[in-house]
């Protein structure tokens, strides 16, 4: 019986593993989407930013526009979107050219949220709450002609898709989470750093791309289920010996 028990946890321990290997979670054939910006990123001088939307022609409305897609259908290719919310600067952080801080959000709606709506016709809207982890500056190049290159870290959760059928969309509404990550980039300055930033009223560009949270295949859950089933057995095995020997 001994050498029953080691095989079935030999087993166990050899389909557990299996189970929890990376490879095995993906997020469905979406892996991102592209988006780049038709309204502006805006700094109010007082330490906080903002997404601005277009207020006039096709765009109205909207601060974003995603214009890639990676691993779907492309259905979203031409969706539009923004960001609500007001993001608050921490502390800044220097080291050699660049600057760091923590970013909170602030203000309304709390927590921020992404909207982006089908495109053309379409009536589905895709909703998720965000919250601003993080934002960077770099000078790239020296000089006055120099460029700084931005970058902020963004968080989702609650992600939702309601009304409509767009593959891409609902692929992103279907994992569990997932990140953005988001790029701006001031050229010929290279003073309008993160202290420029957050003292000075200023308006940029933005891109970015929305990354799905990997989600385990349902073959990756049973697995793992059968691998607690197979240690389970092992426990029991291991119990009715020790009952046996202290009967004898």
């Amino acid at each position: 019986m001994p050498h029953v028990a080691k095989k079935m946890g030999f087993l166990a321990l050899v389909v557990a593993a299996s189970a929890l290997t990376p490879c095995q979670l993906r997020a469905g054939p979406l892996t991102a989407l592209d988006f780049g910006s038709v309204g502006s990123l805006t700094f109010d001088g007082g330490g906080n930013f903002s997404f601005t939307n277009a207020t006039s022609g096709f765009f109205a409305g909207s601060s974003l526009f995603i214009n890639g897609v990676h691993g779907g259908t492309g259905d979203a290719v031409g969706a539009t979107g923004a960001i609500n919310g007001t993001f608050t600067i921490g502390t800044v952080t220097t080291s050699g050219s660049t600057q760091s801080a923590v970013v909170t959000t602030t203000g309304s709606p709390n927590p921020a949220t992404l909207t982006i709506k089908d495109p053309g016709s379409g009536t589905g809207v895709f909703t998720a709450d965000i919250a601003f982890l993080s934002i960077q500056t770099d000078v790239v190049s020296g000089g006055t002609t120099g460029t700084v290159a931005g970058a902020g870290t963004i968080n989702l959760s609650n992600l939702s898709y309601t009304g409509g059928t767009n593959a891409d969309l609902t692929a992103l509404a279907s994992a569990q989470g997932g990140e953005a990550s988001l790029t701006f980039r001031f050229t010929g300055d290279t003073t309008k750093n993160l202290d420029y930033l957050k003292a000075n009223q200023t308006s940029i560009s933005f891109a970015g791309q929305l990354i799905p949270q990997a989600v385990p295949e349902p073959s990756s859950v049973l697995l793992a289920g059968m691998g607690v089933v197979f240690l389970g057995g092992v426990r029991f095995l291991r119990r009715r010996k020790l009952r046996s020997n202290l009967a004898a």
